[in-house]
């Protein structure tokens, strides 16, 4: 099924479990302003949020999404929110298997609900893509295989992909492997 399109003023409250989308960004300021709401939204929500970043050292993000209009620093401290690097999840051996982050993903939202979450929100800068990395052919795969996959978790995931870095004709199928599809 191909993506449906939403407003990115809609796009947060209108979210829900189950739902995998692509951010398709050109404007920083607008990127920022939803990802912050994003998660501020999944923290309101009682859920665990995972941003997964290539574009910022961890540290510095944390210190970013903290000093927030959205007061996040809580729930850094708390580790309601993480920050990882996006080696940790999609290139822990330097190659992106699909299969195997779709197993970690599996486990992040089996860890929040054991904790007591009511889910996991997670979102991942993919700018680590256009870096190359052993694996990376297989990313408008894996996007594909991520959708039926949510349809049994309780996970909301946005995938954060930066016009600039990516040929219109990828971005076009990645977008299409989404259930949604934001701009930004």
């Amino acid at each position: 099924m191909p993506a449906r399109a939403l407003k990115i003023e809609e796009a947060v409250s209108r979210l829900e479990p189950g739902d995998h989308v692509c951010l398709l960004f050109s404007n920083p300021r607008r990127w920022h302003d939803f990802m912050v709401s994003f998660l501020a939204e999944g923290v309101a929500r009682g859920e665990r949020c995972v941003y997964i970043t290539s574009l910022y050292d961890p540290a510095r993000l944390k210190r970013m999404l903290a000093g927030s209009h959205a007061g996040l620093g809580p729930a850094l401290a708390s580790g309601q929110l993480l920050v990882l690097h996006y080696s940790r999840v999609y290139t822990p051996q330097g190659v992106f298997e699909p299969e195997e982050t779709m197993c970690r993903l599996t486990d992040a939202v089996e860890t929040a609900l054991a904790l007591g979450y009511l889910g996991l929100r997670v979102t991942g800068e993919m700018h680590w893509a256009s870096y190359r990395p052993p694996g990376y052919a297989r990313l408008a795969q894996y996007e594909a295989m991520l959708n039926p996959l949510f349809e049994h978790l309780a996970c909301l995931a946005v995938c954060q992909y930066d016009r600039a870095l990516f040929a219109p004709s990828l971005l076009d199928q990645i977008a299409g492997a989404h259930s949604w599809v934001v701009e930004a």
